[in-house]
């Protein structure tokens, strides 16, 4: 495709010095007055208010020398194999082992290791150096496994272990004070003490964590999430939910903090393992027990033998045979004295496991016709004996939906309730007592850090001139639209159908409401030319594909013109994905689809007003129409001709081989408010986008107009950790497409490039100091920016709350602008996002996520679904082509299809 260069673009012969590009830094946070103050936190638009954050100072009394030491574990009776370790929870019993006995053979040692703390794993680190026992450069202890709730059989050797202590360093904390100056945050000095910082950081974790793990001793979140046992409620079907304590050392422009959070987490219910499976959901189909769910459930979790001395085993799924058909060979022993008569030894007898059980252990199973737990080593035992202990969780990809509803009506705590419960919390885990912090000199603030807010306030959302409210009020971030007409009304509806998957919705009701429907979308100013599709109700005799098939016939046959869209009325949401995934990729064409609740059609069509908006907004937007726009003055340093692109990549569930899926979307033209959607599989959990360049060249290229002159970048999914790596390789790939567009096209091509990345994954929340500043849920107001005080040392970032919290306590987003050539203030970026959030295509109401990198995480859950739902899947065997086949013939349906 020729594509004109932009008004700014030069011709492609350049001096050296221009087209070598130039090197890519982190971008710096603006400075506000011309003097470049050091108190460059100072942001300006807005109401200022005062918030709590879940963040308690700390304070160092002196600047502790703290020693870091590598550990070793080594059995000393039988080696492990090469490249296997312990496990950590083994590791941590031994190491409480040695501070529990070292006195009495080591004097003096548990005095150091009292104020000592171990991650569990690999690294200890305490102010003081161990006693030597062993050669000049490591210490060795030797240590006898005690494993709590273990007994020894008779005649058994306990284990032995030698525990090598190595002096690897100092933990340098005067680098963490420097990195965190709030006089010094730009200076080379606090940057060079980054990486140190960084690992004083990790120390911190490891010693507010240590004495947590014994009280807490079921552990998540990467050793942050502490769970007390007797917090249980039940969830049904075999789960329930542990309420915790989350915590994490935070660096910040004004020194260091302790983010303190609740923390809630779904887990199996422990007890005797056949009765924990007997409480799973049976297969819908067969009725019985889903033995391949109760294995992805249960798979690592941990269980307790209940015979020969309790030991313990982690569950590597279920054998294909019950106790009665698995069989095995058993040689007898002989009794008898050896001598010149010996007779030869009895051959072995073929037993089950079931004979094996009732005649050489005297043990009855219940039921012999369950299958048998595979354990480590080859050990199959049957469920009763077996008891699943406290603490396997319940993946999120194996929650079930009446336990994810439980745990949000658990977790979900308004604002007021859960600052009380972060309060009990930073009380109940001791920080004042510890004799180990007290050891480093480490003191935690008592009370949450009182933070300077602001309130934005919110854009104009701009609807079609013709309407009786062209600009709708917003208020308290959302909008009613009975009065407002799309600002692009769709591609003329002539040809679609109605498709019943309710057999209890009378034939009536679904007449009446397509009526309803039909009206309120020419009130919104759409063009439809077809009042009354044809209806088709399924029966329950026919599959998914057919039924679809046959509407679309209905609808052809109507106007003999190919169906545009499916409105399909469902009792649930069991069969959405799939009539999704069918209409899309299994009709010789693919098809749009608009699903509506079956509820909903059964109403009184007066009072479904705002509901037949909604849905009318949808159908607009999937018949190629714009809902409406922002007012341009909303978005400052915003022009015609930038685009706004919006990146992530979503992962399959733990254990699964299924390619992770990467999407970058981008805005088609100046309204900003149809993003067009690519879509790229890759290699499994890699978080960076290999095929980025390609991607948004192709966005850049089909932008309407001309190409760009300005990108706005928002990558959604990134760790802190990970910020570095996409600064050099993804903001490295989006300049690499636009040198390829000089390259092919002849004239330099270089727009100036703003990169952020989206963060929700964090653990901050913020809480109004004053009641006249919440909603009427308790929330902090849409709007709400905090831009100083506890924001990182030396990145540009700030936290936004654009939306509502309707349920439980907001989350605001934290935003970390990577790159910036565009020279944004901070008060025209934070307007900038704040007024996207009110953007998003279907919701009259502002989100929570700006919507570039909202429908990224759309277009990947989307695809990942389409991916699941293939034939193909079921083999394991994932090729790329006929995925981006796949994909490319969704591509098909409208530019925002995937929505």
């Amino acid at each position: 495709m020729s594509r004109s260069p932009p008004p700014s673009s030069k011709r492609l012969k350049q001096t050296t010095e221009d087209s070598q590009p130039p090197p890519i830094e982190f971008a710096r946070r603006p400075v506000h007055n011309p003097f470049g103050s050091v108190d460059v936190r100072n942001n300006l638009r807005g109401k200022h208010i005062r918030l709590w954050a879940n963040l308690y100072k700390v304070t160092f009394n002196a600047p502790p020398q703290i020693f870091h030491f590598d550990i070793e574990f080594t059995p000393l009776d039988k080696p492990l194999k090469p490249g296997v370790g312990l496990p950590r929870r083994l590791c941590w019993i031994l190491w409480n082992n040695l501070e529990q006995d070292s006195d009495q053979r080591y004097p003096g040692l548990r005095a150091v290791l009292q104020s000592t703390v171990f991650d569990s794993l690999k690294n200890a680190y305490g102010p003081h150096k161990f006693p030597r026992s062993g050669s000049s450069d490591g210490f060795n202890f030797e240590v006898v496994l005690n494993e709590p709730g273990v007994i020894l059989t008779a005649g058994a050797r306990p284990r032995r272990f030698n525990i090598r202590i190595n002096p690897v360093g100092f933990v340098n904390f005067d680098a963490l004070l420097r990195f965190t100056d709030p006089q010094g945050a730009h200076d080379e000095e606090a940057a060079s003490a980054s990486a140190e910082a960084s690992k004083a950081i990790q120390s911190l974790d490891v010693l507010a964590g240590h004495d947590l793990r014994n009280a807490f001793p079921i552990v998540g979140g990467q050793g942050r999430k502490f769970f007390n046992i007797n917090t249980a409620s039940d969830i049904g079907l075999g789960g329930h939910v542990l309420r915790g304590i989350f915590q994490s050392f935070r660096p910040s422009v004004k020194g260091v903090y302790l983010n303190v959070d609740t923390a809630y987490s779904a887990f199996v219910k422990p007890g005797r393992l056949d009765n924990v499976v007997y409480s799973f959901p049976k297969n819908e189909r067969t009725q019985q027990i889903d033995w391949e769910l109760a294995g992805k459930i249960l798979k690592g979790g941990r269980v307790r033998l209940t015979y020969r001395g309790n030991p313990t085993f982690k569950i590597l799924g279920f054998s294909n045979l019950s106790a009665k058909e698995t069989k095995f060979e058993l040689t007898p022993k002989t009794t008898q004295p050896s001598g010149p008569e010996d007779l030869p030894p009895p051959p072995p007898r073929t037993l089950s496991v079931q004979q094996y059980y009732a005649q050489n252990l005297n043990m009855h199973i219940d039921n012999p016709n369950l299958p048998l737990v595979q354990l480590p080593g080859g050990s199959l035992v049957p469920l009763q004996f077996l008891e699943l202990l406290p603490g396997t969780q319940i993946l999120f990809t194996r929650i079930f939906p009446s336990q994810t509803r439980d745990m949000i009506k658990l977790a979900g705590k308004p604002p007021a309730q859960r600052k009380a419960e972060i309060e009990h919390n930073r009380n109940i885990a001791g920080y004042d007592q510890s004799h180990r912090m007290n050891g480093w000199g480490v003191q935690i603030a008592p009370q949450m850090e009182k933070v300077a807010g602001r309130v934005l306030d919110p854009p104009s959302v701009i609807y079609h001139s013709t309407s009786r409210q062209p600009s709708p009020k917003v208020a308290s971030g959302a909008w009613n639209i009975t009065a407002s007409k799309f600002i692009t009304p769709n591609t003329p509806l002539e040809s679609w159908a109605v498709l019943n998957m309710a057999p209890r919705i009378r034939q009536l009701d679904v007449e009446n409401f397509v009526l309803a429907f039909v009206r309120c979308c020419k009130e919104k100013g759409m063009t439809v030319l077809n009042d009354r599709p044809p209806i088709h109700s399924s029966n329950g005799s026919s599959d998914l594909l057919t039924l679809l098939k046959t509407t679309a016939v209905l609808a052809f046959k109507q106007n003999r013109v190919d169906p545009q869209i499916l409105l399909i009325i469902v009792p649930d949401r069991n069969t959405y994905d799939q009539l999704k995934k069918y209409a899309a990729f299994d009709l010789k064409d693919p098809l749009a689809t608009q699903f509506v609740m079956a509820e909903k059609v059964v109403q009184d069509p007066r009072r479904l007003d705002q509901y037949l908006s909604n849905v009318a907004m949808k159908f607009n937007l999937k018949l190629r129409g714009e809902n409406w726009n922002l007012s341009p003055r909303d978005l400052p340093g915003i022009s015609d001709t930038t685009i706004f692109i919006g990146a992530d990549v979503s992962h399959a569930g733990p254990g699964s081989n299924e390619p992770s899926v990467a999407a970058v979307v981008g805005s088609t033209n100046s309204s900003h408010s149809t993003y067009a959607a690519e879509i790229r599989t890759q290699d499994a959990r890699v978080e960076m986008i290999h095929d980025m360049s390609e991607m948004v060249k192709i966005h850049l290229l089909n932008y309407e107009g001309g190409l760009p002159d300005k990108i706005i970048f928002f990558r959604d999914g990134l760790s802190e950790g990970e910020l570095e790596r996409a600064l050099d390789l993804e903001v490295d790939y989006v300049k690499k497409a636009c040198r390829s567009i000089s390259e092919e096209h002849g004239f330099y091509y270089n727009p100036p490039l703003t990169f952020i990345v989206c963060g929700k994954s964090h653990r901050i929340r913020f809480f109004g100091a004053e009641k006249n500043d919440l909603d009427r849920n308790g929330n902090l107001p849409p709007g709400t920016i905090v831009s100083n005080q506890i924001v990182a040392p030396l990145l540009w970032d700030f936290y936004l709350q654009s939306h509502s919290g309707l349920i439980g306590t907001a989350r605001p987003l934290h935003l970390t602008v990577l790159f910036d050539e565009n020279k944004f203030t901070a008060d025209d970026l934070q307007q900038c996002c704040h007024s996207l959030a009110f953007s998003f295509a279907r919701a009259t109401r502002s989100v929570s996520l700006v919507p570039p990198a909202y429908y990224a995480h759309i277009a990947c859950n989307k695809a990942r679904t389409i991916i699941q739902l293939d034939p193909a899947s079921n083999t394991g065997v994932y090729d790329p082509l006929r995925v981006k086949e796949m994909l490319e013939r969704g591509g098909k349906l409208a530019t925002m299809w995937y929505m």
